[in-house]
């Protein structure tokens, strides 16, 4: 008796220290099932915990049974036949299998038992759990050993309290430390977000640099590279990094060639994968992968680009760190953001200086070439290219004049080019008034090949000049460096500086047209001046020669008697001839007069102008001209003119005089007369010294005169004549030196007559 107690004490024992020693409660369940077992002879042992609601006992553990008993246990109805034998507020009881419900018979069948017992599993007053024992041989209730059954129900119990309490410092202990790295992890976000905004505004490299500092850091892996995505290229490029085998910048990864890439930035979320970052030369063995975990670089819904970490191959990225480097990437993601923003509102507030540059400098001039070259050069300025030309159109509308130019183009300023190409870009802008970018000359089909050859361009911007719905000429703008893609918003700008730039020479050309109706109404009023100065002047002159006539005709009728009376020889003959020239000179100069001071009436008919030329030739060179050679260039069917050929002859035969004079008698006479666009032209050259440039707008002015014994009124004569045919006469330096005058005559007289001039039906 002894002994068995002995053996029951000592197999209490040794649960008891399992229940401390074992490191785990299934351990310990399965050393103590085989103590109870071996104490009692029992063929099952089985331990049943309580669940909270006290309505069904889960196994926990199975002694002396399979897999298939333990599923048919593992969940058993508290109120149920198997356990009615247990009561759980007293002791353990035994009943015998037989004596028990069908349905608890039939539970049990494959375990073959004949007797089961159930002990409450009690820990400090409170039952938490069922301890069950089943034999295959009958057993009586005293053989049951309730005592030893709750006494190892108990250990059991302790057991599992311990093994609770110590799950539960194991919990609270993982919480804590996950409550730790939470805290470090805000604090590494907290830390980024400091930093993002301690950064210089704008210094996007400085505030990605310091973000994969801190990521490297935070997460604790090799390497970190932000990308940013270029959407029109398809490509991700790298901006900034830490502990990257090569730069940053050196590094470009195209969408089409990594499927990570492509999953992050379509999904939006993390992405791990095996990745071999930077490739090997040609030639070089390939480095091992590594592992990558890809995180979108986003803020307000917008993708930027991803931020990739590498570590060793064997590292995996647990939840929580994946969660923390999206909230890092999100923070640089902010940043970025913030720098594009401020370097936005930055460029727009240097465009809005440079518009309102432009503006003032567009303003400050109403000299039309001042704002032209103005304008070009501001508007090659503000999208930042190299050639800029300025197009005004015609006043037919058909071609447009190349009229300043910046950059190399200066060489084709007053190039025109005609508005009726079919192939044109300056046409097209000018027609459809709106803005046109060409990317590449060379493909694009709406590009002048004369245009491309001579600007040399390698994209073009053509600008619209228009003002009030009216296109008043293009601006092109060239980029001669590469091909280029004009951006909206520099399109936006060229367009603005254009409308302000079409209404600054729309401005100039006013102030232009407004300088020279002043101009115009200075010359008319003038012109007025000096004729009503001139008829003072030919009414006085009239007067004068009609009462200087009469003395004259008394002198020459006296001179005429001396002649007869005096003896025609020396000093007297002198003295008469003397008298006589001075009288004849006299006699001339008041013809002359009266001749300018008469209203010319010409009546016109078409005449023969080399009849007329003739004429006043045989009677210019008849006295006086023997020295003079004359050279003829008259077109052989020259049209007739329509002139008064009397008034005519007059006034070519001054012009001849005039020649001769000149040339003082000797030298070459040249005259040519030919038709050129609806007109005759009589040009009179000789060799003689010239007219000064000084003097040459005096010399059609009436009693002006560079000769010592000139009346100043020949010249005069000869532009009253030719005003009075509709003509004009002009004057420039001869090929050889001298002059040439050009007498312009129209072949047709369409509008009415000058006053005093008849006109005569057109002779066949």
């Amino acid at each position: 008796m002894l002994t068995a107690r002995n053996a029951e004490l000592s197999a209490l024992n040794r649960v008891a220290e399992a229940a401390v020693a074992a490191p785990d409660l299934d351990l310990f369940l399965a050393r103590a099932g085989e103590e109870v077992a071996a104490l009692l002879g029992a063929a099952v042992v089985g331990f049943f915990l309580l669940e909270r609601e006290r309505r069904e006992a889960l196994l926990l553990h199975l002694h002396g049974g399979d897999d298939e008993d333990r599923r048919r246990l593992g969940r058993t109805p508290l109120a149920g036949d198997l356990f009615a034998a247990v009561g759980l507020d007293g002791e353990a009881r035994i009943r015998q299998v037989p004596d028990l419900p069908p349905p608890a018979q039939a539970l049990l069948a494959p375990l073959h038992l004949a007797a089961v017992a159930s002990a409450p599993a009690r820990f400090r007053s409170t039952v938490i759990g069922v301890l069950w024992v089943g034999w295959r041989e009958r057993r009586e209730p005293h053989a049951c050993r309730a005592d030893l059954l709750q006494a190892f129900g108990a250990h059991f119990a302790a057991a599992v309290e311990t093994h609770r309490l110590l799950l539960d410092l194991r919990t609270r202990a993982a919480e804590l430390t996950d409550t730790r790295r939470r805290v470090a992890d805000l604090e590494a976000v907290n830390a980024l977000a400091l930093r993002v905004f301690a950064t210089a505004p704008g210094d996007a490299r400085q505030l990605l640099d310091e973000a994969s500092r801190e990521i490297a850091r935070a997460l604790a892996v090799r390497a970190v590279l932000v990308l940013q995505l270029d959407p029109g290229e398809r490509r991700l490029t790298g901006v900034a990094g830490y502990g990257t085998p090569r730069e940053p910048a050196d590094i470009a990864i195209p969408l089409a060639q990594s499927d990570l890439v492509r999953r992050t930035l379509a999904s939006g979320g993390p992405t791990w994968g095996l990745h071999v970052i930077d490739a090997p030369a040609p030639g070089e063995v390939a480095p091992p992968p590594l592992s990558v975990l890809l995180v979108p670089l986003s803020a307000r819904g917008a993708t930027r680009g991803v931020v990739a970490l590498a570590d060793r191959p064997e590292r995996r990225f647990s939840e929580a760190e994946t969660a923390l480097a999206l909230a890092l990437a999100g923070e640089a993601a902010v940043g970025l953001e913030n720098a594009e923003l401020y370097a936005e509102a930055r460029r727009r507030v240097e465009e809005l200086s440079l518009v309102n540059e432009v503006g003032r400098s567009l303003v400050a001039t109403l000299e039309l070439n001042q704002v032209l070259e103005a304008g070009v050069r501001n508007l090659a300025r503000i999208v930042d290219a190299p050639d800029g030309y300025l197009l005004l159109a015609d006043e037919r509308r058909e071609r447009m004049v190349v009229r300043a130019a910046s950059g190399g183009g200066a060489y084709l300023v007053g190039h025109s080019i005609s508005l009726k190409l079919q192939r044109s870009l300056s046409r097209l802008v000018y027609e459809q008034r709106k803005p046109i970018a060409v990317e590449d000359v060379v493909q694009d089909p709406r590009v002048d090949p004369e245009l491309h050859a001579l600007t040399g361009a390698r994209a073009y911007l053509g600008l619209p000049l228009v003002v009030r719905e009216h296109a008043i000429g293009v601006a092109l703008i060239a980029e001669t460096r590469s091909t280029r893609r004009f951006t909206p918003a520099e399109v936006e700008r060229g367009a603005a500086i254009a409308n302000q730039l079409a209404v600054a020479v729309e401005n100039a050309g006013l102030y232009e047209d407004l300088r020279r109706s002043y101009a115009d109404l200075a010359r008319a009023q003038d012109q007025l001046v000096r004729q009503e100065r001139l008829a003072a002047l030919g009414e006085l002159a009239a007067v004068v020669a009609h009462e200087v006539r009469n003395p004259l005709g008394v002198v020459f009728n006296s001179l005429g008697s001396l002649r007869r009376l005096v003896p025609q020889q020396g000093d007297a003959r002198m003295l008469l001839d003397i008298v006589g020239e001075e009288a004849e000179r006299l006699n001339r100069m008041v013809g002359d007069l009266l001749d300018f001071a008469r209203p010319s009436r010409p009546t016109v008919r078409p005449e023969p102008l080399d009849v007329v030329i003739e004429d006043a030739l045989v009677a210019a060179l008849s006295d006086g001209g023997r020295g003079v050679r004359v050279e003829r260039d008259l077109q052989p069917d020259l049209p007739r003119v329509p002139m008064d050929a009397r008034l005519l002859r007059q006034a070519i035969l001054n012009l001849i005089l005039n020649a001769t004079q000149a040339m003082g008698g000797r030298g070459t006479l040249t005259v040519r007369a030919y038709a050129e666009r609806g007109h005759a032209v009589l040009e009179i050259g000789d060799t003689g010294p010239g007219i000064p440039e000084d003097v040459r707008h005096r010399i059609f002015e009436p009693f002006f005169t560079t000769k010592a014994t000139g009346r100043g009124l020949g010249l005069a004569v000869v532009k009253r004549i030719v005003d009075a045919h509709y003509g004009r006469v002009e004057t420039r330096p001869g090929p050889q030196g001298g002059t040439v005058f050009a007498v312009r005559l129209p072949l047709r007289v369409a509008s009415p007559l000058k006053p005093g001039i008849s006109s005569a039906e057109d002779e066949p």
